[in-house]
């Protein structure tokens, strides 16, 4: 079964206008790497866990970066507790499920966070598998943004891109 599960998401991901990678993963059956929008330098993971066939995870991670972390030392406690509030806000979404990690209080500055969603076989189908990539992606960017807005610099990093180091998956 797992084969063909495989065979069948990465052709979903080319036909998407994905360039799907195929990464070694000793707890995934199989696991791809993907351009995510298409034929971009930003990365999403696609696998199938070892320990649970028939279900492909779409994951992404991000790290804080160290301007943006220096940003939110600088905010007073109420500010800090207003931006954990509203990142919480930003990534929950009921396409997908979150994870911030490093901040164990309201207090403290995310390291990183991760957004993922979980798709079953049974229920799969081209239209939905691309929602929820799309949905992993934006909710992602939506992190992004909030941290951008909320800690500064504002812009977009040396050369157009994210001052934010991506998390393997």
């Amino acid at each position: 079964m797992s084969a063909e599960f495989k065979a069948k998401i990465h052709s979903w991901l080319v036909t998407m206008g994905h360039t799907p990678v195929e990464q070694d993963d000793p707890q995934a059956s199989w696991h791809f790497v993907v351009d995510c929008p298409p034929r971009s330098p930003e990365r999403v993971s696609v696998l199938e866990p070892a320990a649970h066939p028939g279900r492909v995870i779409i994951a992404v991670g991000t790290e804080i970066s160290p301007e943006h972390r220096e940003g939110f030392d600088k905010l007073d406690d109420d500010a800090k507790e207003t931006f954990q509030w509203q990142f919480r806000h930003a990534l929950n979404n009921h396409d997908v499920d979150f994870k911030i990690q490093g901040a164990e209080t309201l207090h403290e500055c995310p390291k990183n966070f991760q957004i993922l969603a979980v798709r079953y076989e049974d229920g799969l189908t081209l239209d939905s598998f691309a929602r929820s990539i799309g949905a992993v992606h934006k909710t992602r960017l939506k992190g992004i943004w909030l941290v951008q807005e909320q800690l500064g610099p504002r812009g977009f990093g040396a050369g157009g891109r994210f001052d934010f180091k991506k998390l393997g998956f």
